[in-house]
């Protein structure tokens, strides 16, 4: 599985909803150029989307960063994301709808 939401799938498998390994990487919408950046995004997370699953979502986030399975397509061009109104969740990438091709 490749997920389409740094948020959403790190807590689909903080709460046993997808299994960590299936995910073949996350795609995300973030924009972390740097490990400062990085460690905002993780702390944000920790205190929104993950508060309940923290200490979890956020040793899976670093598992799969150090795995380089977290790719940061706006890095290149930050316009560059994937479009998540079908779902957060693909089997493949030829299935990813991207923000700048709509």
């Amino acid at each position: 599985m490749i997920g389409l939401s740094v948020a959403r799938c790190v807590l689909d498998i903080a709460r046993g909803r997808v299994q960590l390994d299936q995910v073949k990487k996350i795609i995300g919408g973030i924009l972390a150029p740097d490990a400062e950046t990085m460690e905002y995004v993780i702390r944000e997370y920790c205190k929104s989307d993950w508060r309940k699953v923290a200490g979890e979502a956020e040793a899976i986030f670093r598992k799969l960063l150090a795995e380089n399975k977290i790719e940061q397509p706006r890095l290149i061009n930050p316009d560059h994301y994937p479009e998540r109104s079908a779902g957060h969740w693909v089997k493949t990438e030829a299935e990813i709808v991207w923000h700048d091709q709509l």
